[in-house]
């Protein structure tokens, strides 16, 4: 692997981040343990293909001259794998010989209103019950009926807003103010006649007919379709991988050896780790009806060291781009001991509370 560290590297990069440059010799004499961490990140991208074909309705007579024309079975028609797998991409085909024209259902390009059963308008109510009278005493001489009620003429209620003129029975002081003794107020939308424009013909009874673009002609023919979809997939190693910290030291500024393979079986790698041979592989394997890939490699030499007379820290070395980079992490002892502490210190706590208590 490109930029790969020796021992004697790591152990002068932990020596200066430790303060004491030049004294790589002195730390691996008093006992260091190096582990190598090889990390590993790998993205795919697929281009996977698929081929269907269907029967396509278009109204009216639409330009198709634009679209290549395939013969026979659609699997036999040659189409180019994308140049760049991260990208979607959909060629449209006609089968020749497909293309035909046929009348439409509909008559002349409308179609038959069915909101309105074609007479252009809907029923209205012609108006609502007085809000004062409810439609039960709207006139004392005629009940809005315009003509004199049998009977004895009813008095008007004590109490009751002042009478006014009849519309019915032109009779005066007879009629609610409400609605002049009709019983009910005009409708506003239609009013008072009863029918409104339909609106969905717009009042004419019949509409466009949508599915021929209102030409009463339709297109038939058999489309084609060869879509290339991206599938992206990634692989990133060492699992479990080493502390956040790290990784984000190393994402930011490792030197990552980068490789970029365009073709399934194509060499791996040369500075690729051993350890992560199978893992590669299993991922790298073509998928069903794959086409065209591209596959990218992050590599990177990480050592971890763990100094003999420093039982509470971890190093983690790495290439850097100006040189070896260090990042020290607390080490699993350290950190139980500070969780034993954080823990007694709690438990004290509490006994405190209860004693005041």
């Amino acid at each position: 692997m490109a930029d790969s560290l020796s021992d004697d590297d790591v152990l002068e990069a932990v020596a200066r981040h430790t303060g004491r440059p030049g004294q790589g010799a002195q730390i691996r004499r008093e006992g260091a343990d190096i582990t190598p961490v090889p990390m590993l990140g790998l993205t795919i991208d697929r281009s996977i293909e698929t081929r269907t074909t269907k029967p396509v309705r278009r109204g009216g007579r639409p330009d198709l001259s634009h679209l290549p024309e395939y013969e026979g079975d659609l699997r036999d028609c040659p189409v180019d794998p994308p140049t760049d797998p991260g990208r979607s991409k959909t060629v449209e085909f006609v089968l020749r010989g497909s293309v035909r024209t046929a009348p439409c259902i509909c008559v002349g390009g409308r179609i038959l209103c069915k909101r309105c059963s074609t007479r252009g308008t809907l029923r209205c109510e012609t108006g609502v019950a007085c809000p004062k009278c409810q439609g039960g005493d709207p006139c004392t001489w005629c009940d809005g009926t315009g003509k004199r009620r049998t009977g004895e003429v009813r008095a008007p209620t004590p109490g009751a807003p002042a009478r006014v003129r009849c519309a019915q029975c032109h009779k005066p002081g007879t009629a609610c103010p409400g609605c002049e003794g009709k019983g009910f107020k005009v409708c506003t939308t239609c009013r008072g006649t009863g029918a409104v424009k339909c609106p969905h013909c717009g009042g004419e009874g019949s509409s466009r007919h949508d599915e021929c673009d209102g030409t009463g002609t339709v297109t038939l023919y058999t489309a084609g379709t060869v879509a290339h979809t991206t599938r992206p997939d990634s692989l990133n190693l060492p699992e479990p991988p080493p502390p956040l910290r790290v990784r984000r030291m190393t994402a930011l500024g490792g030197a990552w050896e980068r490789v970029t393979l365009t073709e399934a079986g194509a060499p791996l790698p040369a500075g690729l780790d051993p350890s992560h041979l199978k893992a590669v592989e299993s991922a790298l394997a073509p998928r069903r009806d794959e086409v065209s890939r591209r596959a990218e490699f992050r590599l990177l030499r990480l050592a971890q060291v763990v100094l003999r007379d420093d039982q509470d820290h971890v190093f983690y070395v790495f290439p850097g781009r100006n040189g070896p980079e260090v990042c020290s992490v607390w080490s699993r002892r350290r950190i139980l001991r500070a969780v034993g502490v954080a823990a007694a210190a709690a438990v004290l706590l509490v006994l405190g509370l209860a004693l005041i208590g």
